[in-house]
């Protein structure tokens, strides 16, 4: 309990100054929001409402490129949002050439501020740090009905080479053994689809978060998951009809050994040599910590010593 001293001293300044406490209705003192606002329904609490956090980007004044999978706010219909690497925003049909501007941006043109303010609300919600959201969609991470091949026109959601340190994985056909670091750089799809591409680092690196790409993969089995490898994997910069191309896997990637040129079915095993040819698991073994062409180098000398060794004996 408080002393009743502290009180009957304080009592004249206390008559002239607001303690937080029984707001008069002309309190004009900033607790809980101008004068009494924040009080309570019956009068006898008052609340203090933080403000709300101060933003650190905007969508007219900050460049770099950004897209955002919305719904028109005009007409409903699914649309990309995107702004250049240089700034401008725009709403979409589809990211890539002849670059469709939907309708309604143009016609409502007078009323871009209101859709603008929705994109940000949206982009808030999802945590938009101003480089980075993370997209909410249907994940893809396995082959659907119509077989491995895959065909995808949207944006990169996630480069994984992005993170710090970059997020590399290492496929090598064995345990021992040495392979090229590969990236995972997720593609979301124009159905709201996430793609898990697959992508040697150095194409990753020159790839960029929220980059308009076309991409065409196909799934392979490995030690029972499904793999995803870029087979044709296309930027695309706004306006411009000529993109950056990039041939990360051929398209019958996982057939033969690169080396031994053995026929490989679905549930051998196979892994990524250092320069990202595939090996069957027993040339993976073989060459252990070789580079490529180490191990190339050897087997010749193995082929010759072979054979002339045969024609000695013959």
């Amino acid at each position: 309990m408080f002393a009743t001293g502290v009180f009957s001293q304080r009592g004249r300044r206390d008559q002239q100054m607001c303690n937080a406490w029984n707001h008069s209705a002309g309190c004009t003192c900033g607790w809980g929001g101008e004068g009494h606002l924040g009080s309570s329904s019956g009068g006898n609490f008052g609340y203090y409402t933080a403000p709300a956090p101060l933003r650190s980007w905007d969508l007219e004044r900050d460049t770099g490129t950004l897209s955002h999978r919305t719904a028109c706010w005009w007409c409903g219909a699914p649309v990309f949002f995107h702004r250049s690497e240089t700034g401008g925003c725009v709403l979409f049909d589809e990211l890539r050439p002849p670059w469709p501007v939907h309708s309604c941006w143009q016609i409502h043109s007078s009323d871009r501020a209101t859709g603008l303010s929705r994109v940000e609300k949206e982009l808030a919600e999802l945590s938009y740090t101003g480089k980075y959201y993370k997209a909410t969609a249907l994940w893809r991470v396995v082959p659907d009905r119509k077989g491995n091949l895959v065909g995808v026109n949207g944006f990169v959601s996630d480069n994984h080479f992005c993170y710090l340190p970059s997020r590399r994985q290492y496929l090598p056909a064995s345990r021992t053994g040495r392979a090229g670091a590969v990236i995972r750089i997720e593609v979301l799809s124009s159905n709201q689809t996430v793609f898990p591409f697959h992508v040697p680092e150095g194409v990753a690196q020159q790839i960029n978060n929220f980059d308009a790409v076309s991409v065409r993969g196909r799934w392979h089995k490995r030690r029972g998951r499904w793999l995803l490898l870029a087979t044709h994997f296309t930027v695309w910069r706004a306006g411009e009809a000529n993109g950056i191309h990039w041939k990360p896997f051929p398209d019958n990637v996982v057939v033969s050994c690169s080396h031994c040129g053995i026929r490989m079915k679905e549930k051998d095993v196979w892994g990524l040599d250092p320069d990202y040819a595939v090996e069957c698991g027993a040339c993976g073994a073989a060459r252990g910590r070789l580079s490529s062409d180490e191990f190339k180098s050897l087997c010749r000398r193995v082929v010759k010593e072979d054979r002339r060794r045969t024609r000695a004996s013959a």
